[in-house]
């Protein structure tokens, strides 16, 4: 999906009305316009109104921050699996068919046994991934970063298990304390480190 109009604000983020972010179906993200403006309002997002031929004479448009923004550009370009034609619930959880968790099914099994991720906690991941790993990261493409996404996510799966704790209790934390999280589990060798060290050049042994 490309927006017709390509008002974009000095740093190159598009604005976006809530219906058109519900309509991208983005991994991780809302499916409803309503559920959309509750995100941007919570996370204090930049809006701003402009002229509209609906009942108020306005509508409402904000400018994602930049995970999002990473989102809807490799929907643009194609990066992503095509959005449901069916509308899916809010309270419907992704399933193994999203692209994260497809990822995460190439290497190995799910990390829930019901195969489904808490939409929630897999964004936190993201953005703490983000700070974490830092602007090298950011440059990754859409697949690759949901790839280190997906392996913290399960790193989190596998501590809630351990704990007797759901995974949807991760949501506390939000993204400080899921990045002071990954910072630990990178220390210990347990999340994969970034950039990925090199690979070890080969020699010829002559003996």
């Amino acid at each position: 999906m490309t927006k017709n109009n390509l008002d974009v604000n000095s740093d190159g983020q598009q604005w976006f009305t809530v219906e058109e972010l519900a309509k991208l179906s983005l991994p991780g993200y809302p499916r409803t316009g309503r559920r959309w403006h509750d995100r941007a309002t919570k996370d204090g997002w930049l809006g701003r109104q402009v002229p509209s031929q609906g009942r108020t004479g306005f509508r409402t448009e904000y400018t994602p921050p930049p995970e999002v923004q990473a989102l809807i550009e490799a929907r643009q370009r194609g990066e992503l699996t095509s959005p449901p034609t069916k509308p899916v619930s809010d309270k419907t959880p992704l399933r193994a068919e999203a692209p994260a968790m497809a990822l995460y099914r190439g290497a190995g099994q799910p990390s829930d046994p019901h195969g489904e991720i808490d939409e929630l906690v897999l964004s936190c991941c993201l953005s703490a991934c983000n700070v974490v790993h830092g602007d090298e990261f950011a440059k990754l493409s859409t697949a690759q970063q949901l790839g280190y996404t997906v392996d913290f996510y399960n790193l989190l799966v596998r501590m809630c298990h351990s704990q007797g704790v759901a995974i949807g209790d991760m949501k506390r934390l939000e993204t400080k304390g899921l990045v002071e999280q990954l910072g630990a589990f990178v220390k210990l060798g347990w999340a994969r480190k970034f950039p990925p060290p090199p690979p070890h050049p080969q020699r010829d042994y002559f003996f």
